[in-house]
């Protein structure tokens, strides 16, 4: 034994990795909170525990409601970008608040301060959803099961964001409700008559940003119903929702208002598309030609040095990104492509009606980058004329996104890694292509860095703080200013003027009334710099003279404007946004106006819809309709406010903090389920714990066939994560009658068993291992159905086992492979065997084919390998090793000393865990054994979060058994069950 275990623990102790739990976790009670966070995020979760309390408070003053238990709040940071989710269960309400803030460019731009926003956005979440149901009898069973408790939530999508993006604006006098991103977005698809249908506000994908339609869109239908119809009516409709009598979403409205919420949105969407026509007709279009039409998702046109090449990032045909380079230069070859086949087009047919010719014949893509094992490319900047640079993400020690640059050399195709887990967003690159400006946002905070590109070497520009954002840096054309928005409390978006040493030098002065600022892009000769702000609630694009120190107003609103691009002759691509994304078009002409009238910051409240019969005809000239003040908008009136933003340098008075340990510990049933035509049945119960990290899990329970006793099961297991070593301890205990299986003769398996598992799982790269050490004790006893006899002596074994995966993957194809090999030993050297177990798959387009084999090799007849059945909590591999489970087949279906299965598997990237299958098995002397059929297997498993949305398991299938020397059979099988 000892053999066997020093090898493993020394190969453990040269691996370099950590999971999540290894981080140095902390743990901060508020009187209302329990805020876990690792160490480096201490500053945060400071700051985040008074704005829970604060949010908590000001909830309970607006709707008298609060949570029943105290709410557990977990801080990570998992995709290095602004987000958050709340799982509300009304007994054990929990939320994660993500550290990383908006950047500019987002509807969630116009805000307080992020730490405020998101917390109060996820409280409200469960403070509207999480409330204990008025039935006795269903609120003790959600007290007892978590999954009970959350399949109970049945309003859709945009009722419950769209409610919580409500409250985050009426509470702060900000968020997405007032948003003049959103506002000018929503307005663009109205006049476009492209707001979404009814039954697209709860999807998330399809149409271009289609995520947002439930936020952004239904904050706006609920705040058009409080002003229509009241408050307390709608309130009304969440305290239906949890009353004595059961009632859906639907039914509690059409209860309250009479008639469908479809019905209502409907005459939302009529009056609010008449209004927005009425304002585009009050607004002057811009003069511009289309150049690129992407028809899809397109950000951050860069122009070359040299101005013959533009970079853009877009979407391919499967939504993933890539980096397009284009020439600038007109695409002619289209255009006589176009003409000649329009003239054979005549020529077939003389009385035809040729195409109208395209608006644009797209510029000819000179070169293209696909993914190459990181994602979400951005923000291309140019090094030289043959050399970009590009943010992605890739994954750090923790599996956790971080946001890092890339250099790709153009004609050779070289792809090359700039930053390591650096976390840095936005960026410009020097003229001299010496070093790169770059905001870096970690742990909750943001600073600006100067990265070397000769070293590598990053240096802070900046003090790094919270509640402070850093934005589009652009250095200036001839190297000694630097162009950058900066966000913090009580002054919101600015654009600064900086020296390249970070050091502030001025502000721009920015029109009034602003609240949207973003995309600032030095003119070619450094003497301008252009940038995009809002006025009444339309985008606009601004240009301030540094000389003259002026500002002209170039559009007027009608286009939502992004992106400009000063071209060499001086013109600008500029960014215009439709229905299907943005679109790049090039302008010569703009109506200028010089403006007159500034603002200080953004630190103003908004408003969201404009007030019935307040548009009136165009009459004058454009200064006097876009300077017009916007008296004419309805606020969403609300007395209560959140406090002012600022950073507190400790937690709130009484609360006290300590190393999180094994964290608060969570209880709930879960339910255990197994049927097949194959096989017993079996019905289980268990208690399963542990706490919202997973630093600690563990369950008890049992199984047993109801229908004919020919099952029964008792285990039990316990997990600690927060080692470097992770530690499983099994207990299992379980009787099966193979008898009452289907086409199977006599036999009986009873089996008592122990099994200490220790792991390290590490990472280098695109490279995955983990080495396991299994010890058990087996008490394995009875027959099989050929008569032989299991062993019925304690079976003391150890295993070593050895896993490695690769994977190298890009947009249009993919391919990996992986190995598991095992060995096998008992004590007094009885029985051992080996283990081996490759697998190539490879993935073209949306499809992925794997190809899989096994080999498993016994020496020893007490080491019988028997195949078939289905895997549970108390029926694994790792207890007993000989047991190879299949849930097609029946337990024990074929035996022997020498196993081979050879397996090919079909799945659609839409939805991998459903799989076409191919197996062949074989054991050594006996007759082939064809499996084929329809597969799912699919783990589902929260990172953090309740113990009863982790592990779980779900299995079934449709299979057809086709024995060489029998009749062919089918199976069918379906498997639920929490497995470590």
């Amino acid at each position: 034994m000892k053999k066997l275990a020093w090898p493993a623990l020394l190969l453990c102790l040269h691996a370099e990795a950590k999971s999540p739990q290894e981080q140095n976790w902390q743990l901060l009670e508020t009187e209302h909170f329990r805020l876990m966070f690792p160490k480096e995020f201490q500053g945060l979760a400071q700051n985040a525990s008074h704005e829970l309390e604060q949010s908590r408070a000001l909830v309970l003053k607006q709707q008298q409601r609060q949570l029943a238990k105290k709410t557990d709040v977990v801080l990570l940071d998992p995709d290095n970008a602004p987000n958050g989710f709340a799982l509300p269960l009304s007994h054990t309400p929990t939320m994660a608040l993500f550290a990383t803030a908006p950047q500019s460019d987002s509807a969630l731009h116009h805000l307080s301060g992020w730490m405020q926003l998101v917390a109060l956005h996820e409280y409200i979440h469960l403070v509207h959803l999480a409330q204990p149901e008025r039935s006795a009898w269903r609120d003790k069973l959600n007290q007892l099961s978590q999954l009970s408790d959350l399949t109970r939530l049945d309003s859709p999508r945009w009722v419950s964001e769209g409610y919580a993006t409500l409250q985050e604006s009426k509470l702060t006098g900000k968020g997405r409700l007032y948003s003049a991103y959103a506002e000018a977005w929503l307005q663009q698809l109205a006049q476009e008559g492209a707001l979404p249908r009814y039954n697209e506000l709860n999807i998330a994908d399809g149409r271009y940003q289609a995520r947002g339609f439930a936020y952004l869109v239904g904050a706006r239908f609920l705040a058009w119903l409080e002003q229509n119809y009241g408050v307390e009516k709608l309130d009304t409709v969440w305290t239906r929702q949890v009353a004595i009598k059961n009632r859906s979403f639907d039914q509690a409205f059409e209860g309250v208002y009479g008639v469908s919420a479809q019905t209502l949105y409907q005459r939302f969407v009529a009056e609010y598309s008449f209004q927005s026509m009425q304002l585009q007709q009050q607004l002057q279009p811009l003069q511009a030609k289309l150049w690129l039409n992407s028809k899809g998702r397109q950000q951050s046109p860069a122009l070359s040095p040299d101005g013959t090449l533009l970079a853009v990032v877009t979407d391919d045909s499967r939504e993933q990104s890539q980096l397009q380079v284009f020439l600038t230069a007109d695409n002619q070859k289209a255009r006589e492509k176009f003409q000649q086949s329009q003239k054979e087009l005549l020529e077939n047919d003389k009385q035809d009606v040729v195409d109208t010719e395209p608006a644009s014949f797209n510029p000819e893509q000179k070169y293209l980058l696909e993914q190459r094992n990181f994602t979400g490319m951005r923000d291309p900047r140019w090094l030289n004329a043959e050399t970009l640079v590009f943010g992605a993400n890739t994954k750090d020690q923790f599996g956790n996104s971080q946001q890092d640059l890339f250099l790709w050399h153009l004609p050779s195709g070289e792809v090359k890694a700039l930053s390591q887990n650096a976390g840095l967003r936005r960026f410009d690159v020097s003229p001299d292509g010496r070093f790169i400006i770059a905001e870096r946002q970690q742990a909750g905070y943001a600073d600006l860095v100067r990265l070397d590109i000769a070293t590598g070497d990053i240096q802070p520009q900046t003090e790094a703080a919270l509640e402070q954002i850093y934005d589009f840096p652009r250095i200036s054309p001839n190297q000694q200013q630097l162009a950058v928005l900066h966000f913090a409390p009580q002054q919101g978006w600015q654009l600064q003027l900086r020296d390249v040493a970070g050091q502030l030098q001025q502000l721009v002065p920015m029109p009034e009334g602003y609240q949207f600022l973003s995309y600032p892009s030095w003119s070619t000769d450094g003497k301008s710099l252009f940038f995009v702000a809002s006025q009444q609630g339309r985008l606009c694009l601004y240009r301030y003279d540094l000389s003259s120190k002026k500002l002209w107003q170039l559009t007027h609103g009608a286009e939502m404007v992004q992106m400009p691009v000063p071209m060499k002759n001086g013109s600008l691509l500029l960014q215009l946004v439709n229905q299907q994304g943005p679109d790049l078009y090039l302008t010569e002409q703009f109506n200028a106006v010089e403006v007159t009238s500034f603002a200080a910051n953004t630190n103003s409240e908004g408003s969201w819809l404009l007030a019935k019969n307040s548009i009136k005809p165009a009459v004058g000239d454009i200064a006097s309709q876009t300077h017009t003040s916007r008296t004419d908008t309805v606020p969403v009136q609300n007395h209560l406010r959140m406090p002012e933003v600022q950073v507190h340098q400790g937690a709130p008075v009484g609360a006290s903090q300590q190393p999180y340990g094994v964290g608060p510990q969570q209880q709930s049933l879960t339910l255990h389920y197994h049927f097949s035509n194959f096989t017993p049945d079996a019905i289980g119960i268990a208690l399963k714990g542990g706490d919202p990290v997973k630093m600690l899990d563990y369950q008890l329970g049992v199984q047993k066939d109801l229908s004919h006793n020919d099952f029964s099961a008792a285990f039990g297991a316990v997990r600690y994560q927060g080692w470097p070593v992770k530690v499983l301890l099994s207990l299992q205990q379980s009787r099966l009658d193979l008898s009452g299986q289907q086409n199977f003769g006599q036999g009986l398996e009873k089996q008592k068993s122990a099994l200490l598992q220790l792991s390290y799982p590490w990472r280098a790269g695109e490279w995955q291992f983990d080495q396991q050490l299994q010890l058990r004790e087996l008490d394995l006893t009875g027959s099989l159905g050929n008569g032989e006899l299991l062993p019925d002596d304690q079976n003391s074994s150890a295993s070593l086992v050895l896993t490695q995966s690769w994977q190298h993957q890009r947009n249009s194809w993919g391919l990996g492979f992986a190995n598991s090999f095992s060995y096998h030993q008992s004590a007094g050297d009885s029985w051992r065997g080996v283990d081996w177990a490759p697998e190539v798959h490879g993935r073209w387009q949306d499809w992925i084919l794997a190809v899989e084999g096994r080999w498993q090799r016994r020496w020893q007849q007490d080491a019988l390998l028997r195949l078939g059945g289905f895997s549970s909590a108390a029926m694994t591999a790792a207890v007993d090793p000989n047991r190879i489970l299949s849930s097609e087949l029946a337990f024990a279906t074929l035996q022997g000393q020498d196993y081979r299965r050879y397996q090919l598997s079909l799945a659609h990237q839409s939805m991998p865990p459903l799989r076409l299958l191919y197996r062949r098995h074989q054991f050594a002397g006996t007759a082939d054994l064809d499996t084929y059929g329809v597969a799912v297997d699919l783990p589902l498993s929260f990172g953090v979060g309740p113990v009863s949305l982790s592990d779980l398991q779900l299995d079934l299938g449709l299979f057809r058994i086709s024995p060489e020397d029998a009749e062919q059979d089918t199976a069918l099988w379906l498997h639920l069950g929490y497995q470590f």
